[in-house]
């Protein structure tokens, strides 16, 4: 089993212009991560040696696998959307290095009523990795996205089989906007259905191995619709 340490602090939030409150920083290890914003657990699964994900400490904003919080405005259907303009800041030090991504992670289901089942797309966008990680599946192809250059990768979720598209920035960066709304246009032409719902975006860091800090200065979404 891989041991690691982060201590996750989050200053700054706010989703369509209306500010967060955020809980104190927190530290997490040993397989029992915190949630900042939303709090709850999932073990993710990306592939690292063989080495499952041991923690995904994220800002959740949606559906987080049966529970909702009310009055976000999700699930909306994707051809609803006109853009989801999101702004990013955030420092990643290491004490020990090892395998960590930033990253986006959206889900997406045909089911806008979606409780404890499995949703049917995942969409993730990384911003920065470090060590000997990759995302599920194999690489499709390199495209240009607002200007950056992003591999993109595809494959089912090696348990529960719904596809999985992860976009991976080829330079790491720490401050970022994008318009998330470009990511989904683009998988069209990958068999994404454009009918489905947008369930919940979260936010956050996938540990694999290492120790090290991970701090947000300053996070938010702003949401229009058609």
């Amino acid at each position: 089993m891989a041991l690691f340490s982060f201590r996750v602090s989050i200053t700054c939030i706010t989703i369509s212009g209306v500010p967060i409150r955020v809980p104190a920083p927190s530290a997490f290890g040993h397989q029992h991560p915190t949630h900042h914003i939303l709090l709850g657990e999932r073990v993710g699964i990306g592939q690292v040696r063989g080495i499952r994900s041991n923690s995904y400490a994220a800002a959740v904003w949606g559906w987080h696998w049966g529970w909702k919080i009310a009055n976000t405005g999700l699930p909306i259907q994707l051809t609803s959307l006109r853009n989801i303009r999101s702004a990013w800041s955030f420092n990643l030090s290491h004490t020990i290095l090892g395998g960590t991504n930033v990253t986006y992670d959206i889900w997406l289901s045909e089911n806008p009523h979606l409780d404890e089942e499995n949703p049917t797309g995942e969409v993730m966008v990384w911003l920065y990795n470090t060590g000997d990680i990759s995302p599920i599946g194999s690489k499709q192809t390199y495209v240009t996205i607002e200007g950056v250059e992003w591999s993109l990768w595809e494959g089912p979720h090696p348990v529960s089989g719904w596809p999985v598209y992860s976009f991976i920035r080829t330079v790491n960066t720490k401050i970022e906007t994008l318009d998330l709304t470009n990511f989904f246009q683009y998988l069209i032409s990958f068999g994404l259905n454009y009918s489905a719902y947008l369930l919940s975006v979260e936010a956050g860091a996938e540990i694999f191995t290492g120790e090290g800090r991970l701090d947000t200065t300053h996070y938010s979404m702003d949401v229009k619709y058609r």
